[in-house]
């Protein structure tokens, strides 16, 4: 019974394999009557059928079944007769000679003449005709390119009208791998325009779910390219899982797989640039290092972009980080590496290099030479028909905010940080962090106290957000994983003996969000320090770093009545450095900066460091605050402010008083029987105190 069994299966086996013989003959001998091709540049192939008689020659070929590779080809050494092919082809196939004829247009730079020539083979599409694979995938291609054309005008809705007609073609005749190809193509042209990101993030839902569906045979680029998506969209979670999803195509085993080194490294430092999006510095590290480490076999121009792009990531990461003789390491090497890059567009990353260069400087304090690269980069910039990073013009704008600034320009510092805002919020990007912090910087060294106490209110907000986005991303990221294993379990309902996957499972998710929930903690304790060092920022004076004249308020009106009440009397001085705008005429800004920051020290070692409250109060003149003080002591305050000046020994050559800088001082010392009157008063009486020292110089006056 066993051995009869055995047999039966065999002769089973036997005739589905006869079964499965015969109906390959007869796709075979149907497709060889239709003429599909999937193996189009299989030369030996062609020259069968020319010898054949089945087609005249390799051209004739390629007009037939596959207009788009005849483009690509029209200069092949077997087009050498295209010409006349052409000629012959606008006679009985007037679509394929339009969408030819556009091809060849827009490569010579003649868009009018290729846009007309797309129109045109447009004209001759009808949706009710179930047309050849390569024609529909001909008029598809011929809708993308419109759209390209009109994104480059900057006419958005063309475009989009013209995806989306391709769109609709690809699907009529189901050519969905194109498909697929057209949408990578599209997200990417989306997310980089302004108020694009929503669209591209939908429009790349629809690419990886139909991918998925029809086993897309690059999956790979697939995911990665909706993972810009995505982080242009500022969705980390997602980000992530598809810049995650894109590597695991390129590795296996754990190691990167023959010929994918180039999509794997673009992976990893998507990932390194995203940690230094968010300021995590150590994972950024860890993945640009990686990146770096792999190499690109047989191709040294390809393996020189690649190591500039990282060098470049880690330039920016340790200047961020503030390792400045790392970055000057990856500068030097990044230099290097742009000599071999002869590829088109090379020069986007010779731009990028002087911008860095320019950071790195302007990090040393060396804001001249910083400034000198920073305009060779703009010039370069501004020369580029093709630059390959978005955006960079904003990167620029805050670059020469931070160098300005640093030349103690602020008004030329604003005006950059201004436009780097007007042109963030126009795109509706995401990134505000340095244009915000400049803006405030500039309007405290400014004095501007105000307008820096609404910008301080607008960074806090914005950190605040984002910490608001990192808890989100957490919960998104969650119900992902969630769902990852609820679709997981219903999997593997009917299948037994797998339940370690689902453990598996889990156990990896829970050491996912265990990290995710580690970094927004870290996100969080950094966003808290940002927050009290801008709040710390908006109480002191940029230049002397002593307490600014809307800390002084708020001292005054939570302080004065109880000093009133005290005991003991309550002094307010007033101090003005003698004859401050001839030194500034005599030794220049610059200097003058210098002595307002020696006269400020000078107070802050001369007083009480537990109980008086110094603060500048406009230009050269300082206001400090005594509690419980008499006019013995107050005087001894005023004789060693005096003598610490003294021997500092600052030389004013301009002064008509002394030969160094000096000061005039006035001060009033308040009672209880000033208790209704408000601190306004006192610092009135200060300051007609300090007129009459001024009439003197070099002196001081209490009154009381």
């Amino acid at each position: 019974m066993g051995r009869r069994r055995r047999k039966r299966r065999s002769m089973r086996w036997v005739a589905l394999f006869l079964l499965v013989a015969f109906f390959c003959l007869i796709a075979q001998n149907y497709y060889r009557t239709h003429g599909y091709r999937t193996k189009r540049n299989n030369e030996e192939h062609i020259h069968a059928l020319v010898a054949s008689g089945e087609v005249k020659d390799y051209a004739t070929y390629l007009l037939y079944y596959d207009p788009i590779e005849y483009r690509r080809e029209i200069t092949d050494r077997y087009c050498e007769d295209c010409a006349k092919e052409l000629e012959e082809l606008a006679q009985y196939n007037p679509a394929v000679y339009y969408f030819i004829q556009g091809s060849m247009h827009e490569s010579e730079g003649h868009i009018g003449d290729a846009k007309a020539a797309y129109e045109k083979c447009l004209e001759y599409y009808d949706p009710n005709e179930k047309n050849d694979i390569y024609v529909a995938k001909m008029y598809g291609r011929c809708c993308y390119r419109l759209g390209i054309i009109y994104r480059n005008k900057g006419d958005y809705e063309a475009m989009k009208s013209y995806f989306d007609i391709m769109a609709a073609i690809l699907k009529e005749q189901g050519a969905m791998s194109d498909l697929v190809n057209n949408y990578i193509n599209i997200v990417g042209e989306y997310y980089e325009i302004e108020d694009g990101t929503t669209y591209a993030t939908a429009l790349a839902e629809e690419m990886v779910n139909l991918g998925n569906a029809i086993e897309y045979d690059d999956k790979g680029y697939m995911y990665y390219v909706a993972a810009l998506a995505y982080g242009a969209d500022g969705n980390s979670a997602m980000f992530i899982n598809y810049i995650m999803e894109a590597l695991d195509e390129y590795i296996e085993n754990g190691e990167v797989l023959a010929g994918e080194e180039y999509n794997a490294c673009l992976c990893l430092i998507s990932i390194g640039h995203e940690y230094l999006t968010e300021k995590n510095y150590d994972p950024a590290r860890g993945y640009l290092l990686e990146a770096y480490g792999l190499e690109i076999a047989d191709d040294t121009e390809l393996n020189a972009e690649i190591k500039a792009y990282v060098l470049q990531n880690l330039t920016d990461l340790e200047i961020r980080a503030g390792n400045l003789e790392d970055a000057g390491d990856y500068l030097s090497e990044c230099a290097v590496w742009l000599e071999y890059e002869n590829r088109i567009n090379a020069e986007s990353d010779r731009v990028v290099y002087r911008g860095l260069r320019a950071e790195y400087l302007c990090a040393l304090g060396e804001y001249e030479e910083a400034l000198e690269y920073l305009e060779e980069a703009y010039l370069t910039f501004t020369r580029c028909q093709s630059f390959e990073y978005a955006n960079y013009d904003i990167t620029i704008y805050v670059d020469y905010g931070n160098v300005y600034y640093g030349l103690k320009d602020y008004e030329t510092a604003l005006t950059y940080y201004m436009s780097a805002k007007a042109l963030t919020e126009f795109r509706g990007l995401s990134n505000k962090d340095d244009y915000l912090r400049g803006i405030c910087n500039c309007y405290s060294a400014m004095e501007d106290y105000p307008n820096a106490l609404h910008y301080g209110e607008v960074y806090r907000e914005y950190l605040n957000n984002q910490l608001m986005a990192a808890q989100s991303t957490q919960s998104a990221f969650f119900e992902y994983m969630n769902n990852q294993q609820s679709n997981t379990i219903v999997k593997l309902e009917n299948v037994r003996g797998r339940m370690f996957v689902v453990i598996m499972a889990a156990v990896s998710g829970l050491l996912v969000l265990t990290f995710l929930t580690i970094q927004i903690r870290n996100k969080k304790k950094q966003i808290e320090v940002e927050s009290e060092n801008f709040h710390k920022l908006s109480e002191v004076d940029g230049l002397t770093g002593l307490y600014n004249r809307r800390s002084l308020d708020e001292y005054m009106q939570k302080h004065w009545a109880e000093h009133l009440k005290s005991d003991k009397s309550v002094a307010v001085v007033m101090a003005d450095v003698d004859h401050f705008k001839k030194y500034n005429d005599h030794y220049g800004h610059q200097m003058g900066d210098d002595v307002l920051v020696a006269v400020a020290d000078t107070l802050k070692s001369s007083c009480r460091k537990d109980t008086d409250f110094i603060a500048r109060y406009g230009g050269e003149e300082f206001l400090i605050v005594l509690p419980d003080i008499t006019k013995e002591l107050l005087k001894k305050v005023l004789l060693r402010i005096e003598k610490t000046l003294e021997e500092k020994a600052i030389p004013h050559e301009a002064s008509p008083v002394s030969d160094i800088l000096t000061i005039s001082i006035g001060a009033h010392i308040c009672s209880k029987a000033e208790e209704e009157k408000d601190y306004e008063y006192a610092i009135k009486q200060a300051d007609n105190a300090l007129y009459k020292a001024k009439e003197k110089r070099n002196c001081y006056v209490i009154d009381q």
